[in-house]
């Protein structure tokens, strides 16, 4: 495996933006990328002799533009050069050409990335400045801790710094974190174009480390596919898709399963990292009864979010069957030999002495893990992500760079490890699934902000211990305890108002944090009746649309029957006339049929039937008419008392209609 290509300062991350222009637009494989790096190194040996020196070169893209390429690499750029024609190769030395070299479309490119950093850096700065005047910040301090940040996002192929930091230079690397994890989350919604530059920085970072990451450079295997892949979840990650640490964190690692699961990779988790989030569901469920919840992180959206101990046993009762849905399979655990027990005991005590765990169970359930990942393998010359077999991927980096270098030098130094961060897996998955990448790293780029704005555990410790002495001497009462304790905003509050030293904190900043926090439990209070209304009022309107609606439906059927009802009203009117009419037909066709002359008495027993039938008509229909009217005037009524005042207007068409139509009748 390769490492060390790009070198952990500024312009690295110039060189990260211009790699991922060049992607963008040009749509290069991995090494015509830097072909114009590399061009660029010989425009600025024009004027000495035609010989080129490739460690001249090697050396000049190390101090140009943070590139730190292997020799052999720069062979293989150099013979990709020579192909077209700007330099010859003749017994392993090249000479320069007569072919004129354009730089000026990378200069241009160069150019416009050093301004976007710079206008980055100045953004960073003018936001701390106004959003957070009491943070007297470094500005070179800010700068170097904000290339770092971004400069993680190549990890894979970064230099990284090994030398030793004390606790100061820590905290203080923390706190500057902390405010870039706010600035990021900030810019994502209030100013598209600082987004974009760090986009452009990102994309370019994690682009190379995918393509570089390959065991073979000659051939790079950027769209050779995965075969027969698992890759298991460490317990974080579980916690993550579960939703159980906020959507941010959700959506990232959701992303990445579902890019994954489109390359044909199986995801799973080993039955003691499902233990291991059980035992941090019933820490938090036993804290909460006890009153002595923990300020872990882990908790920080449970707090938030008020989760109470019944909400915990209903998520531990669908652990399992919750991870089945979306498709992530158990792994059990696997037996291991004597002689293998003896190698995984080593290789704990090696984290033991390289790693600080804050519990012993996690760092075994770590060590298993990998070592149970590793006996899965069918054999050990596993050298390409693509077939060899499994993974057990992390969040944590340091974890992943300690086992990888502790397997190199106990196994086999080519193998591919077994263990892999998040961030270098969704480069290399992103790369391979051919998307434009923006849903995945934009995810990944916010939730590293949200988890960047974590306010440090060794701080809240000492923290919550000057806390509690405060109490003691009277100075704040259990209530008040209990705030600056269990509320994520009070929390942050005090990292900042104390810039993360302890020391800091006095009466004063804990009674304006005390005020704040009554403001925003208030301001809370008054959204949520806000929130209640606006769904009241929308209720209502909707139920008003609804009747609007059904009134109107009304209204076109009685229209759409009123031809019908016409018809039997014209026939209804004419019923008597119809009625004489065959009466006298009958008496003179019984005449006929007698061979009679017509007889009168018939006749005149016809009309006074007619009379008859028309008077009791005119009574008959006077009665229903005044009935009608009263059931008319009752369910017009009735309508109106159920039906706003909004519909009034549609409740008199269709009455009055009817009362039309009756009058027919």
């Amino acid at each position: 495996m390769y490492e060390g290509i790009f070198m952990t300062e500024e312009k690295s991350l110039i060189s990260f933006a211009i790699l991922s222009t060049e992607w963008h637009e040009e749509r290069k494989d991995y090494l015509d990328l830097f072909i114009p790096f590399f061009l660029q190194c010989i425009d600025q040996q024009r004027n000495s002799s035609s010989v080129i020196s490739l460690k001249k070169i090697k050396e000049r893209l190390k101090e140009e533009f943070g590139i730190n390429l292997l020799s052999n690499v720069v062979e293989m750029i150099a013979r990709k050069v020579a192909h077209e024609g700007y330099i010859t190769i003749k017994n392993n030395i090249c000479y320069r050409t007569d072919k004129v070299i354009d730089t000026k479309i990378f200069v241009d490119k160069r150019e416009m990335a050093e301004r976007h950093q710079k206008e980055l850096f100045q953004g960073i700065a003018s936001y701390l400045e106004e959003e957070y005047p009491s943070f007297k910040f470094e500005k070179n301090v800010l700068e170097d801790v904000f290339i770092q940040y971004l400069c993680k996002y190549g990890r894979g192929i970064v230099v990284s710094s090994f030398e030793n930091k004390d606790l100061e230079e820590i905290d203080q690397e923390q706190l500057y974190k902390y405010y870039i994890g706010k600035f990021i989350a900030y810019v994502k919604v209030n100013n598209k174009t600082y987004f974009k530059y760090i986009q452009e920085i990102v994309y370019g970072a994690m682009y190379a480390t995918a393509l570089f990451m390959q065991e073979n450079v000659r051939n790079i295997q950027v769209k050779s596919k995965i075969q027969n892949l698992k890759v298991f979840l460490d317990t974080p990650l579980l916690l993550y898709v579960l939703g159980y640490s906020g959507e941010e964190f959700q959506e990232s690692v959701s992303e990445l399963i579902s890019i994954l699961k489109s390359l044909g990779v199986e995801i799973g988790y080993w039955q003691h990292n499902i233990d291991e989030l059980r035992s941090i569901l019933d820490a938090y469920e036993r804290h909460y009864d006890q009153g002595t919840l923990e300020q872990s992180r882990n908790f920080e959206y449970f707090l938030m979010n008020r989760i109470t101990p019944l909400d915990i046993s209903r998520f531990k009762a669908t652990l399992n069957t919750d991870l089945d849905k979306m498709g992530i399979f158990l792994q059990e655990d696997v037996e291991i030999s004597q002689e293998e027990m003896v190698d995984r005991d080593l290789f704990e005590k090696y984290l033991k002495e390289n790693m600080l765990y804050r519990s012993g169970d996690r760092r075994m359930n770590d060590v298993n893990s990998i070592c149970y990942t590793y006996k899965l393998r069918s054999r050990k010359d596993f050298r390409r992500i693509e077939n060899c077999e499994y993974l057990f991927v992390t969040q944590n980096h340091t974890l992943a760079l300690l086992a990888k270098k502790y397997f190199n030098e106990n196994r086999s130094k080519d193998e591919y490890p077994a263990i892999i961060d998040d961030t270098l897996l969704t480069s290399i998955v992103w790369i391979k699934s051919e998307t434009d990448g923006e849903k995945i790293l934009n995810s990944k780029i916010i939730a590293d902000a949200w988890a960047a704005q974590n306010v440090p555990e060794s701080f809240w410790e000492k923290c919550v211990e000057e806390i509690q002495k405060l109490m003691e001497h009277g100075d704040i009462n259990q209530e008040q305890v209990y705030l600056l304790q269990y509320d994520i905003f009070a929390r942050k509050q005090l990292y900042e108002k104390t810039d993360g030293d302890v020391e800091k904190l006095n009466m004063c900043d804990i009674n304006g944090v005390l005020k704040q926090v009554e403001y925003y439990k208030h301001q809370e209070i008054l959204d949520e009746k806000n929130k209640w209304e606006e769904k009241s009022k929308q209720a209502t309107e909707e139920n008003s649309q609804l009747i609007t609606k059904l009134i109107e439906s009304k209204a076109i059927q009685y229209k759409q029957c009123g031809g019908m009802w016409k018809i039997i009203a014209i026939l209804r009117k004419c019923l008597v006339l119809l009625l004489c009419v065959g009466l006298v037909g009958i008496s003179q066709l019984i005449s006929i049929i007698q061979n009679q002359h017509h007889n009168l008495l018939w006749g005149f027993g016809a009309i006074i039937v007619t009379i008859i039938l028309k008077f009791l008509d005119k009574l008959i229909f006077g009665k229903k008419k005044f009935f009608s009217d009263f059931l008319l005037d009752k369910s017009k009524k009735m309508l109106k008392d159920k039906i706003a005042k909004s519909e009034d207007r549609f409740v008199d068409e269709i009455v009055e209609g009817v009362i039309e139509k009756s009058k027919l009748f």
